[in-house]
């Protein structure tokens, strides 16, 4: 009896032991499985990445679209014109400041002030060149045209009347405009902008350089008169397309460009975004 117990034991010890072959199988299975599971996880967080870094492309061109665009929806009338500069695209605008409409203006004779219905948020502190009827692009960039030589600042509210303001150049300077506005509108406008790409694939916003007939190399090239708006753009990937207002529609303007990141996997979004014009002379 004892013997057969004995080796009852010893047939259950040696069935409940591993050989060699199915120790290797395991290992081989295991192997294989954890070779997957690792590929997965790390497909899965590359996907990760490169759809954050997609997403973030995306954000600078929607960033770079929307900064120029917001500035060409408040563009004086027929101000917003393309160009190249040095080969690459621009786009000028000039930004209105402030509008109203006018009691009078000088026409017949220079003036050094003229009155006008008071601005919606008037303080008498507001100051720009004076824009009436820009009805055409020479109008706004040529000398003695539309636009006033001098600034203009709004004088105090309710003078000379009620719900008035008298608009005095500065200085005492004299100026008469060339013809009336049909609405009686007039602007306070700053001088023109600028925003254009260069040739290291970055788009730029300049200011502070004046009113020119063509402004073709007369944009700032460095210091504080320019502004960088993005960094990441495809090379002459930048276009503006100004299309004039008709009786149809009003004037369009369309922006497109290409960001893209560099390195061993380029990655590009390429965006384009369109905006109606809807100020009038």
């Amino acid at each position: 009896m004892a013997s057969f117990n004995q080796l009852n034991i010893s047939t259950i010890k040696k069935n409940a032991a591993f050989t060699l072959v199915e120790l290797v199988t395991v290992i081989v299975v295991l192997g294989i499985l954890s070779t997957g599971s690792v590929h997965f996880i790390s497909n899965s967080a590359k996907g990760l990445v490169d759809s954050a870094e997609r997403q973030a492309l995306a954000s600078t061109a929607t960033i770079a679209i929307e900064k120029v665009l917001r500035e060409v929806r408040r563009a004086l009338p027929n101000s917003v014109r393309n160009f190249e500069d040095d080969g690459n695209s621009c786009l000028e605008l000039v930004p209105i400041l402030h509008s109203s409409e006018y009691v009078s203006i000088p026409i017949a004779a220079a003036e050094t002030k003229f009155d006008a219905i008071k601005f919606v948020t008037a303080s008498g502190t507001e100051s720009g060149y004076v824009a009436v009827y820009p009805n055409s692009i020479n109008s706004v960039y040529s000398a003695n045209q539309a636009i006033s030589t001098n600034k203009a600042t709004a004088g105090v509210v309710n003078i000379p009347g009620p719900e008035l303001q008298e608009i005095l150049f500065n200085g005492g300077s004299l100026y008469r405009f060339l013809t009336d506005s049909p609405g009686k509108r007039f602007f306070l406008v700053d001088e023109p902008i600028s925003f254009c790409e260069d040739s290291n694939g970055r788009l730029w916003r300049y200011q502070d350089y004046g009113f020119h007939l063509d402004s073709t190399s007369s944009i700032p090239t460095s210091g504080s008169d320019r502004l960088l708006i993005a960094d990441s753009l495809q090379q002459n990937s930048l276009s503006f397309n100004v299309t004039p207002a008709q009786l149809q529609r009003n004037a369009v303007v369309r922006m497109s460009l290409i960001v893209e990141r560099k390195g061993a996997t380029s990655e590009q979004v390429d965006m384009s975004q369109e905006v109606q014009l809807r100020n009038v002379p």
